[in-house]
């Protein structure tokens, strides 16, 4: 092992570890949201709502092709956190190699299924008419770049899976800032520059994602740990099987919670228009409040691979216990906020007295939830991190299938009208984190037979192998 190369997360302060690896993860993860308000914010104010309602229909396909890249990043990143951790240089090679070339087969079929049936797309989506040429050229872009985000994720994640949290947020810093001062230059024009409006935004973020990607890559190249060789692994459909095993739940996971937002904003719809403003602003709000928490759950992913692949599970329950006392740290602060000033943040996005009334009622009620959603963040990633990620997608179903959509139609036809609806989605959440914390207490840290299956041992020939 190049021991120059990442960080070793199993020896050291518990909570010191997870403090660093949370913090650049954060900090990423605000910075990547910078990217679409970045383009919001220009498209809107410079090209109007026409341009904005081009920019809306393309949302669902980035979500669900971030889905996609989530899912191969996240195998990537645990796998590789595993065999890292048990200094097994040749399987972390392996892995790195054969999530390169799944990463390959996906560009190929979203990107040159994206750019051949892009029309067929719109138009199967209901997109106005008015808006098709538009959105068309700018959705091509959208998948052309997929290239580099795909890329990107990836070398973020290996990255990631060695302990290195620092350098994906300083690359996603610098491409953020390109694409800033790139937007109003290619949508408006500048010089020698062309006018290119909405096709200019998609280019902006084209070479922003490319700049990352490139910037990645040599970092990687120049430390040599993780290339030197990788290429001449060869495709492995053992390795690859690990990789789909855990990625393609996470995935599922992903959409799973989109599924569940497009049926929550169905049932707000049916209240009018002041409801339907209020549960948009809400969602932007709640981006940013669950985001620590999304970042803590990638923390401990990356960290309970580590541990596990150099044998050492009695180290999981200090994480745990560390990722409980901070996440409660900022929720207690989080949910303080959005219970007694829920005026001023509604205030942030709204004006209409109305759509603030709705909010209000809103945070008044859900926000006593937040503390509790982040030990499901806590409990989660170490669920992930044991490879077990069908069992998140499993527990989660439960919550949003089984409880929450089914519980918040039938709650929104009560006296309560749209309150029920929140009263429904704090019962899930309750489920949901109830669910989650009773696996990780009997199922991983209860039950010694899942933590030893999932960490590194000697065969009997002496050589290293792990069961997941």
């Amino acid at each position: 092992m190049d021991t120059n190369f990442g960080k070793n997360l199993t020896v050291g302060s518990a909570r010191s570890i997870l403090i660093g690896m949370w913090i650049p993860l954060v900090m990423g993860s605000l910075l990547t949201m910078g990217y679409s308000i970045i383009n919001s914010i220009w498209v809107g104010q410079i090209m109007g709502s026409r341009a904005m309602s081009a920019v809306a229909v393309t949302m669902p396909i980035i979500q669900l092709t971030s889905a996609l890249i989530s899912g191969v990043a996240t195998g990537a990143s645990i796998l590789i956190a595993r065999y890292f951790g048990a200094n097994d240089d040749e399987k972390m090679k392996n892995v790195v190699f054969n999530a390169w070339a799944i990463a390959v087969v996906l560009i190929v079929l979203v990107t040159g299924g994206g750019i051949l049936f892009c029309e067929q797309l719109l138009w199967a989506m209901g997109t106005p008419a008015d808006v098709v040429s538009m959105t068309s050229g700018y959705m091509k872009i959208i998948f052309a770049s997929f290239i580099f985000s795909t890329a990107f994720s990836l070398i973020s994640s290996i990255l990631r899976g060695v302990g290195d949290s620092k350098k994906p947020m300083i690359f996603v810093l610098l491409s953020t800032l390109i694409n800033a001062v790139l937007d109003p230059l290619l949508i408006m024009g500048a010089g020698p520059i062309p006018k290119m409006g909405l096709n200019g935004a998609g280019l902006a973020s084209l070479l922003a994602s490319a700049t990352a990607c490139v910037l990645g890559y040599l970092h990687m190249r120049k430390q040599k740990a993780l290339l030197k060789g990788s290429s001449m692994s060869g495709i492995d459909f053992q390795t690859m099987w690990q990789l789909l095993k855990i990625g393609i739940p996470t995935a599922m996971q992903q959409i799973l919670f989109a599924v569940g937002s497009i049926f929550i904003v169905v049932f707000v719809n049916s209240f009018g228009v002041a409801a339907t403003a209020a549960y948009g602003a809400i969602t932007r709000i709640e981006s940013f409040i669950t985001l620590p928490g999304i970042a803590m759950s990638m923390a401990l992913s990356i960290i309970t691979g580590q541990n596990l692949g150099a044998s050492k599970p009695e180290r999981i329950k200090e994480f745990f216990k560390s990722g409980v006392v901070i996440s409660a740290v900022y929720t207690l602060l989080i949910s303080f906020i959005t219970i007694v000033f829920p005026h001023a943040l509604m205030s942030m996005f709204v004006n209409d007295p109305a759509t603030v009334a709705v909010g209000v009622d809103y945070f008044r009620i859900v926000g006593y939830a937040y503390l509790f959603i982040s030990l499901m963040f806590v409990a989660n990633g170490i669920i992930n991190g044991a490879g077990k990620t069908f069992i998140s997608f499993i527990l989660s179903f439960v919550s949003i299938c089984i409880v929450r959509i089914p519980l918040a139609g039938f709650m929104q036809h009560t006296s309560m009208g749209i309150k029920g609806i929140w009263i429904a989605l704090i019962i899930s959440y309750t489920i949901s984190v109830a669910l989650f914390m009773t696996y990780y207490l009997r199922g991983i840290q209860g039950n010694r037979k899942i933590i030893i299956a999932n960490s590194v041992k000697l065969t009997e020939n002496g050589t290293k192998e792990a069961g997941w």
